[in-house]
């Protein structure tokens, strides 16, 4: 192992067991990974990595050299001197759904790019794996029961019904956000209306749309919806509290772009209604 450029391979093969998602969080393709692993293995003059059923396992040896994988990206994630901090680009990557994303982004961005003023950030609100390096951090409302990743709750997000302010009539029916879905089906919004859902939208823009053009109720965040001077709350429905949990793999415990964001996180959630 001549440089870190070898050594990172051995590092992402350790970290996510197979080659197609030590690829895909190399940015490279599967014969690359296979080839400089061959050519790892050919410079010890031993096994690097055996095959397990359908992971690749580190020996004694591969371990090692992914350990100090570890420790040298650490050391070159915290590096700081002067003048020359935070001069490469930090890329980030967010999981979360639709609705958090409306209630992260409503809250200032900028303490972010303050702190990471190189920052790469890309947001999405399709499910991703950890394990398989598709993304760096993710929100969800349920307690992650992925592998090998680090969770933590952020806060208790409250969630009501609203129809839109200039509609005098009071909504006799509700609209579904396809995103919201698991939420939704907490809050059993078929019993309070006596019906299913009369109109399903893909996000939350459509459904604020639709309810200023009829008498319509929508459940949404609490603290999102209070900034919407357009938006009522049904005082007979009362909001109930859902939890929001972060996540990331282990072996970014001590990611700095990730102690950033997460600290960015706490502050967007920290209101709890």
């Amino acid at each position: 192992m001549q440089n870190w450029d070898d050594l990172k391979f051995c590092l992402a093969l350790d970290r996510y067991n197979t080659m197609t998602a030590a690829a895909k969080a190399l940015g490279t393709n599967v014969a690359t990974v296979s080839r400089r692993t061959e050519r790892m293995t050919e410079q010890a003059g031993q096994p690097l990595f055996v095959r397990d059923q359908t992971q690749w396992v580190a020996t004694d040896l591969g371990k090692r050299l992914a350990n100090l994988a570890g420790h040298l990206e650490t050391g070159i994630q915290s590096w700081t001197p002067g003048h020359c901090q935070n001069l490469m680009p930090q890329k980030l990557r967010i999981s979360l759904p639709d609705m958090l994303a409306c209630v992260v982004f409503k809250r200032d961005i900028s303490p972010l790019f303050d702190h990471l003023p190189h920052l790469e950030l890309s947001v999405s609100d399709k499910s991703a794996s950890l394990a398989y390096g598709e993304t760096d951090l993710v929100l969800s409302y349920d307690e992650p029961t992925e592998g090998r990743v680090l969770r933590r709750k952020i806060t208790d997000l409250y969630f009501g019904q609203y129809q839109h302010a200039r509609l005098n009539a009071p909504a006799t029916e509700w609209l579904s956000i396809a995103s919201n879905h698991d939420i939704e089906q907490r809050h059993d919004q078929r019993a309070d209306f006596g019906s299913a859902a009369a109109i399903t939208v893909t996000n939350v823009a459509q459904a604020v749309d639709i309810m200023a053009m009829r008498p319509i109720s929508c459940l949404l965040p609490v603290t999102w919806a209070h900034q919407n001077p357009d938006l009522v709350a049904l005082p007979a429905m009362r909001p109930q509290a859902h939890s929001v949990w972060v996540s990331y793999h282990v072996t970014r415990r001590h990611d700095r772009v990730l102690q950033q964001a997460m600290t960015w996180l706490d502050s967007c959630l920290q209101s709890k209604h």
